[in-house]
């Protein structure tokens, strides 16, 4: 109700109390906001890059200079998870997905808040990945992070991080221009498994690496816990 209200305040020193409560309201939802299930928090995507990191280290997944593609980014956060691949040293990250982005400056905005967590701590992000804030820094060359941080488009670089609003089965890229694919929970949903294996294998480059993590779980589970998971 007071964040409602009138500006004013009675006084000068009834001002200050406001803001402080405020301020203090804003520091105990960073806390509460800042989980693994949330698709804003960086702890979500410190969980997400573990798993690329396991791939990294075991079967020689490209991160330098590699060319993404994120099937079924969701319109909630779309660029997100690439863009802890370009502040790794991939050179270009595609998202994919029907759905539309919801809010674009939201989505913006949350890229800002990502790269002030990874280059204050990178570890935050990227755990025992080998990697400085200073790289972090040169990596994410052409974006302007106080233009995101205000949800302002044109500090995105949108040569190196570009949202593909179409079916996982057309994306529309090139033949053989993917280094990486990578989805989360997607593969179950496709009414043709089939069609979208057929494009990850045309857009992929020989040698190529595909990344997906299949939810063995019935999707209404989210919603009614007292169903059987399978």
């Amino acid at each position: 109700a007071q964040l409602k209200s009138n500006a004013t305040h009675a006084s000068y020193n009834v001002g200050q109390e406001h803001l402080a409560l405020y301020t203090a309201l804003r520091d105990a939802l960073e806390r509460l906001v800042e989980v693994p299930d949330n698709r804003f928090a960086v702890p979500h995507f410190g969980r997400h890059f573990d798993f690329v990191r396991f791939c990294w280290e075991k079967y020689g997944v490209p991160l330098n200079r590699a060319v993404y593609v994120d099937i079924g980014c969701g319109g909630m956060n779309p660029y997100a998870r690439m863009f802890t691949h370009l502040m790794t040293g991939a050179s270009r990250a595609y998202c994919v997905d029907l759905a539309p982005i919801r809010d674009q400056g939201g989505a913006l905005r949350a890229l800002a808040h990502l790269a002030r967590a990874a280059l204050i701590d990178p570890h935050s992000i990227f755990g025992a990945y080998p990697i400085t804030n200073r790289e972090i820094l040169v990596n994410l060359a052409g974006f302007d992070l106080a233009k995101l941080a205000k949800g302002d488009a044109v500090g995105m670089n949108f040569d190196r991080l570009c949202f593909l609003n179409t079916s996982v089965s057309t994306t529309g890229l090139g033949d053989v221009s993917t280094d990486v694919i990578v989805s989360n929970s997607v593969l179950e949903h496709l009414p043709s498994v089939d069609d979208a294996l057929a494009e990850f294998a045309r857009i992929t480059k020989p040698g190529g690496f595909g990344m997906h993590g299949i939810d063995v779980r019935d999707h209404r589970w989210y919603g009614y816990p007292a169903l059987h998971p399978l």
